[in-house]
Parts: structure tokens; sequence; C-alpha cells
């Protein structure tokens, strides 16, 4: 990571794809992943990744995504 920042200093990487691309393929195949995201007073909001971090997960293995749309809901992405 630190040398991607390095050649491409404006880029932003998603945390999915930062905590991916540190992980051994072996350990995520097949497994599920769980997204979250908190606005400012803790409360679940949206947070549905993006197709390329989709795309990330499928290339490791991964079977689900599970993340929090609301309080009150939780999506799954099967891939």
């Amino acid at each position: 990571v630190s040398s991607f920042r390095r050649f491409h200093p404006h880029a932003s990487l998603h945390a999915e794809i930062a905590v991916l691309l540190n992980i051994n393929k072996e350990k995520t195949y097949s497994a599920d992943i769980y997204v979250s995201r908190l606005d400012a007073y803790n409360n679940l909001t949206f947070s549905r990744p993006c197709n390329m971090c989709q795309n990330v997960a499928t290339e490791m293995g991964i079977n689900r995504i599970f993340y929090s749309i609301n309080e009150n809901y939780v999506g799954i992405i099967k891939l």
C-alpha cells in the first residue's frame, strides 16, 4: 500500500481493498466479509461496496459480502 501511495498520491484506496490486499488468498477463499459505516452520530448507514471492491472480493474468493443499510437492515451480496 505504501508504494501505491508513493506513485499515486491523489488516489484513494477503499477499505475493503486495503484489507483484502493484506490477506493471503487461501484464507479468503469461501469467506464472508462484513462492511459497515457509521455516520457522525454513530448510527449504521449505507455501506454497499462499489463494483471495484466487489470485483476484488470475487478475485480473492470471497463468498458473500454483508453490508449495513441502516440501523434496521443489512444487505447481502452473493459473489
